[in-house]
């Protein structure tokens, strides 16, 4: 029964949190998480969490322990693009960037048709466009990687130091 307590109030927020009431939505989340841990329940919902983090740093600014929570929970379940999403957000409401591009990246690299994820990235790059901002993407990271690896090893090369070539 308890854990059933747990999805309705987890249920309450996504509403709460739908109509624009990040604090009502923080409460119940709340609400959940607490539920589950009296209960001691041995496998906690990560999304609870998740979107407990997401809800207190919509309706305060983002503090250290709504980053941390989300962080968990996007740690602990890795492979559920929406606590990558609102990890996403918590990080931009944050102001780090670099973060919150990486995030929805990683929930992108686990659901890659995920709306919520392609919305955020694509807002950002947007962003980045319109502020002559350019957000270095995977494949610059890793083109600008590969010149850089390449021009390591032809400075190192035996040839360049006058040793003899096998």
């Amino acid at each position: 029964m308890p854990i059933l307590v747990a999805e309705i109030s987890f249920k309450k927020g996504l509403v709460a949190l739908a109509r624009g009431n990040a604090f009502e939505a923080a409460q119940h989340f709340e609400h959940a998480v607490v539920t589950e841990r009296e209960r001691r329940v041995p496998r906690p919902q990560m999304r609870y969490l998740s979107y407990y983090g997401l809800a207190t740093a919509l309706c305060r600014k983002p503090t250290p322990e709504s980053i941390r929570v989300c962080e968990l929970a996007a740690r602990t379940d890795s492979f559920n693009p929406v606590l990558e999403l609102n990890l996403g957000k918590v990080y931009l409401l944050a102001g780090q960037r670099t973060k919150a591009r990486a995030a929805f990246r990683r929930g992108l690299a686990t659901a890659p048709e995920h709306a919520g994820l392609r919305l955020e990235l694509d807002r950002m790059e947007a962003e980045d466009r319109g502020s002559g901002r350019r957000g270095l993407g995977l494949q610059d990271a890793l083109g600008a990687l590969r010149s850089a690896v390449s021009s390591l090893t032809h400075r190192l090369s035996p040839a360049r130091r006058g040793a003899p070539t096998p």
